[in-house]
């Protein structure tokens, strides 16, 4: 994969990290235990992502991103231009249902099923890590279509 695709990858996994943090907590899960627990808190991290790209705060967006990524954008307002132009289903979410998360050897990929208000599905696959600070970054993200995502569209 090329530098400048794994960078726009790592993007759109951190605006979804934005996102279901968003909704976890407006169900009423802000008590869980986002430290111990890599799923709730890799679910976090793209739920706020995606919450920040929702309401087109690209500072916020690009937090979420490992530092690597954020050095590699000029500015927030690059990064919010890349996900609009290369991932386009992130930026146009109206629902978001996680579903499998997959341990790697050193990151975590986790799939979000992203469905726009026309009904079009998407699947995010986003690669997170764990800094030494313990705190997750999105480091990637890589889009599937519904023709190739092989998920349940209901």
């Amino acid at each position: 994969m090329a530098p400048f695709q794994a960078l726009r990858s790592f993007i759109l996994g951190a605006v979804a990290v934005l996102a279901m943090t968003a909704h976890a907590y407006a169900v009423g899960q802000a008590s869980l235990d986002f430290k111990n627990d890599p799923g709730l808190a890799i679910r976090r991290v793209i739920e706020q992502q995606l919450d920040a790209i929702r309401k087109d705060d690209a500072e916020r967006a690009l937090s979420f991103a490992t530092p690597t990524i954020r050095t590699a954008f000029r500015d927030a307002a690059t990064f919010m231009a890349l996900l609009a132009k290369e991932y386009a289903p992130i930026i146009r979410w109206d629902k978001a249902t996680f579903l499998d998360l997959r341990n790697k050897e050193d990151h975590y990929v986790q799939r979000v099923k992203l469905i726009d208000k026309k009904g079009k599905v998407a699947v995010a696959n986003y690669a997170l890590v764990k800094a030494n600070t313990g705190e997750w970054f999105v480091a990637g993200v890589a889009i599937e279509d519904s023709d190739t995502a092989k998920v349940k569209t209901e």
